[in-house]
């Protein structure tokens, strides 16, 4: 006896070698194709066509597809080991597709006419927002390129920066502590002091105030007498 899902098939449709058996195989895996569909179904059978349905504007699979198979017989055998079974987690949903003249036709929903409606801001005013106009942007050069650097390493997304465990969290109120005997290293092409030179003048420099004080600064480094720099 025939299971259930196969009631609809005539005995000169199972005896007939050349009729084509739809397949219609549902809650698949996302990461199935169609040649894993093709090679799983020809352990039962020849398979005629097998394709995973993928959407259009993701390019990700649906979750279903559907598998055409030579011999009825087969087709069923395929069905019944297949039916029920367990993949990544996933049990598959086989049977036989039904035909496109006993599905439910789809509901049709009037297109409702676009009407383009102007944006209303909150001055009363109609538009949307313009940038101001900036007189020094330099106009757009589709030749500016950045030069080419030979040595630059191709972008890696995998390279990340190791995990450090000995890393102290950053504290923005952390300060070095004051070290009496540090010096400062001795500079080479610092230039020797001349006696001679004075600075020149500015004529946006702010005269002499004698009543001003500079601020008092807790953090300020106390005096050092024994403080001495290199020469």
């Amino acid at each position: 006896m025939l299971p259930f899902f196969c009631l609809h098939l005539s005995d000169s449709d199972l005896e007939n070698k050349s009729y084509m058996t739809n397949i219609f195989i549902a809650n698949l895996d996302w990461d199935i194709t169609s040649e894993d569909l093709s090679v799983t179904f020809s352990s039962f059978g020849k398979v005629h066509l097998a394709h995973v349905v993928y959407d259009a504007q993701t390019k990700r699979s649906k979750g279903f597809g559907y598998v055409e198979m030579e011999s009825a017989e087969e087709a069923i055998n395929a069905i019944q080991a297949l039916n029920g079974m367990e993949v990544n987690g996933r049990k598959l949903d086989v049977k036989i597709a039904s035909p496109k003249s006993n599905r439910p036709a789809k509901k049709e929903v009037e297109a409702k006419p676009f009407i383009k409606k102007p944006f209303q801001r909150a001055d009363g005013a109609q538009g949307g927002y313009k940038k101001p106009y900036d007189p020094d942007r330099k106009p757009y050069n589709p030749e500016n390129k950045r030069p080419y650097d030979p040595n630059r390493k191709p972008y890696d997304p995998n390279n990340k920066r190791p995990y450090d465990p000995d890393k102290k969290p950053y504290n923005p109120d952390y300060k070095k502590p004051y070290d009496p005997n540090y010096k400062r290293p001795y500079d080479p092409d610092k230039k020797p002091y001349d006696p001679n030179y004075k600075k020149p003048y500015d004529p946006d420099r702010k005269p002499y105030n004698p009543d001003y004080k500079k601020p008092y600064d807790p953090d300020k480094k106390p005096y050092n007498p024994d403080y001495k720099k290199d020469n």
